[in-house]
């Protein structure tokens, strides 16, 4: 993750725990650092950044990057060493706190280049426009301040196509994009004859009733419930009762594909990206003698916006939690909350973590889906 010379040297460097002058004249001893999880900042003379990354152990990651062999052909490392005065560390405890606040750092530090250096991974988010010309559902990775809603984090593109496909099934949504812009000129597709399209590219239907299946579509995405699914029965019924059961049949196919949406990994946590609140439960400290001695802390997530919140024994759980309940409100938003590519990276960090398999490094839930005591025990 490292970067070259910062683009704004004069920015004023807050946050770290603790500093440490270095020369080329004098090896770095080790033990000047903490063997700790950091995100770590390297600086000039001028104290300027030149170098931000994230490690698990300041000091065995820190010393060999700075040291130079004599005999070395010249590097990138050589010259760290060679020009590096200065070492800012902030502590962290473990892989999420770490891309957490070596993300925040490097937004401030190295503003016009700091996206190439997180190491989040991918994620796919769905797009629709309710009020476009041509509404559709679509999968993307990028979020965009285009008046467009996005729905996630869902952990793989392909995982968005089969959601989209889901909702064209149940819906009798446009499966032909091309074919929908050239409303009311459009040629009907087999769809229409299957029964599963109104076909308002060639003015069959209006566009108002294509509308109102995208509007049925999104408030199953919001809720998917049985209720939601409704249209999907309605549907069903009437296919039957034109004796068009194979219709039918698919029908109920995917009624069933959408009450057991909310239990797919992969869907379990789809959210209105802009109306969504997230908790991060990290480990700030453990007493091995006794568990309810460790010390537990908290983030809140919200439209690109991470806030620290309270620190407590977990032991106390109860209380912390409706502590971080009453921090959190769902109706507002701190800090940069219309900074569409700060809610992409934030999807995209919330991602990395909610769909890894056995990972313990943190436990995330959103707002909305606050988990009981029994969770808590074994989360």
């Amino acid at each position: 993750m490292p970067s070259e010379k910062a683009d704004n040297p004069g920015a004023v460097l807050a946050g770290f725990d603790a500093s440490i002058d270095v020369s080329p004249a004098a090896p770095l001893d080790p033990k000047a650092l903490p063997a700790l999880g950091a995100v770590y900042l390297l600086s000039d003379a001028d104290d300027s950044p030149i170098f931000l990354s994230v490690c698990e152990n300041l000091r065995r990651v820190v010393p060999p990057r700075l040291a130079a062999d004599a005999n070395d052909e010249p590097t990138k490392r050589a010259k760290l060493g060679e020009i590096t005065r200065r070492i800012r560390w902030k502590r962290t405890r473990g892989a999420f706190e770490g891309l957490l606040w070596h993300w925040r750092i490097a937004r401030a530090t190295f503003p016009d280049r700091y996206a190439s250096m997180l190491g989040f991974g991918p994620c796919a988010l769905l797009r629709v426009d309710p009020a476009a010309a041509f509404p559709r559902f679509e999968p993307t990775n990028v979020i965009r301040d285009d008046g467009a809603r996005y729905f996630g984090p869902i952990p793989r593109r392909k995982d968005a196509e089969a959601l989209v496909r889901l909702l064209e099934d149940a819906f009798d949504l446009c499966r032909d994009y091309d074919i929908l812009q050239k409303t009311p000129n459009g040629e009907r597709c087999a769809y229409f004859d299957m029964g599963r399209c109104p076909a308002p590219c060639d003015g069959t239907a209006p566009m108002s009733v294509y509308r109102q299946s995208i509007a049925e579509a999104l408030t199953f995405l919001q809720a998917p419930t049985e209720s939601s699914l409704e249209p999907v029965q309605r549907r069903m019924r009437a296919a039957a009762e034109s004796l068009a059961f194979e219709s039918a049949a698919a029908y109920k196919r995917v009624f069933e594909d959408g009450l057991r949406l909310p239990r797919r990994t992969a869907f379990a946590y789809l959210r209105d990206v802009n109306a969504a609140t997230w908790i991060a439960v990290i480990r700030a400290g453990v007493k091995r003698k006794n568990t309810d001695e460790t010390r537990l802390k908290a983030y809140r997530l919200t439209r690109g916006a991470a806030v620290e919140l309270q620190t407590g024994a977990a032991g106390d759980i109860k209380a912390l939690s409706e502590s971080w309940r009453m921090e959190a409100p769902t109706d507002s938003s701190p800090g940069p909350a219309n900074d569409v590519r700060l809610v992409t990276e934030s999807m995209r960090l919330l991602s990395r973590f909610l769909f890894k398999e056995n990972q313990r490094d943190v436990f995330i839930f959103p707002q909305d889906r606050w988990p009981d005591d029994d969770a808590w025990t074994s989360a």
